[in-house]
């Protein structure tokens, strides 16, 4: 694979986004170091190919007088935040005496693609968050329909509506009008 996608690659049931640093699987998320996403940037480029330590130092490291020691510290994180196992690779293989093999499928993502571990895993994530709302919903509006209404008037449905009549008073002193 020599094209360099925007968006990054799927290798094996990781998702690689360069931009970011990022990693991604289906229950991990790492942000890698960024020479540590370069080596495997480039091993992805070259999926099936025996690439050399001397190789990667060029591709990764120009310019830069580094000892060899860096690329097997990066290919130890490679292989810790992928589950890989030296012995028994699925990921990254060893090819003694020449450098370092990505055995993986490597596969392009599309800017369609979602950038996830599982597709399945945030369609159904969605899908109860949709689900909680209308639950949600319907009891509350539920509620609001069964509970009951308080009387508008503002006169309590047990009191007995009445008049009160009252004495007059007379409140002046004048004799004439009394």
């Amino acid at each position: 694979m020599n094209d360099s996608p925007q968006s990054g690659y799927r290798v094996g049931t990781w998702d690689v986004i360069p931009a970011k640093n990022l990693l991604k699987g289906q229950d991990q998320e790492y942000v890698l170091e960024p020479k540590v996403m370069d080596v495997l940037v480039h091993l992805a480029e070259r999926q099936g190919e025996v690439v050399s330590r001397q190789q990667l130092l060029d591709a990764v490291w120009p310019d830069v007088v580094v000892g060899e020691e860096v690329v097997s510290r990066a290919i130890s994180v490679l292989r810790s935040k992928l589950g890989d196992e030296q012995k028994d690779a699925h990921y990254l293989k060893t090819v003694s005496k020449r450098g370092y093999c990505l055995v993986a499928d490597v596969m392009p993502l599309t800017p369609s693609e979602p950038q996830g571990s599982s597709t399945r895993s945030s369609v159904r994530k969605r899908n109860i968050g949709v689900a909680a709302l209308f639950l949600l919903a319907m009891i509350y509006f539920g509620y609001k329909s069964f509970s009951p209404q308080p009387d508008i008037s503002g006169a309590p449905e047990d009191v007995a509506r009445s008049i009160a009549v009252l004495p007059f008073v007379k409140m002046s002193g004048d004799a004439r009008n009394g």
